[in-house]
């Protein structure tokens, strides 16, 4: 478990790593993210990788190994590259999927931003 306490109150994130879910809990609001649940997904191989992209944005968690990357391919569609530490996958955004990729991309930047409070606090001059 990974807890922030900031301004606005305090967040702590869950990894259950047996159901492969993240647990976002934000002043009692909780918000879960089930890793496994199979998403319209692209194969990273193949016409994908032919369409013209530009990277929107990305992060990735170093001690875990969480990222996202999101693209616009064809001028249009919204792709997510989204990863676990373990492997990852690309997610054709919908308006069905996109709460839960949001969901996603606020728990890997809450889990970048406690990993730079624990750094500063450790770091000594």
């Amino acid at each position: 478990m990974v807890q922030v306490i900031g301004e606005n109150g305090t967040s702590e994130v869950r990894y259950n790593k047996k159901d492969e879910i993240l647990e976002l809990n934000e002043n009692g609001d909780i918000t879960a993210i089930d890793l496994k649940a199979q998403d319209e997904t692209i194969d990273k191989k193949g016409d994908f990788q032919t369409l013209a992209s530009t990277t929107l944005r990305e992060a990735r968690e170093y001690a875990y190994g969480y990222y996202y990357k999101v693209s616009l391919h064809g001028g249009r569609d919204q792709y997510w590259d989204v990863g676990n530490g373990k492997g990852g996958k690309y997610i054709k955004q919908t308006s069905k999927n996109s709460s839960k990729l949001e969901d996603f991309e606020d728990i890997v930047d809450t889990l970048i931003g406690s990993e730079m409070k624990f750094a500063g606090a450790n770091c000594t001059l």
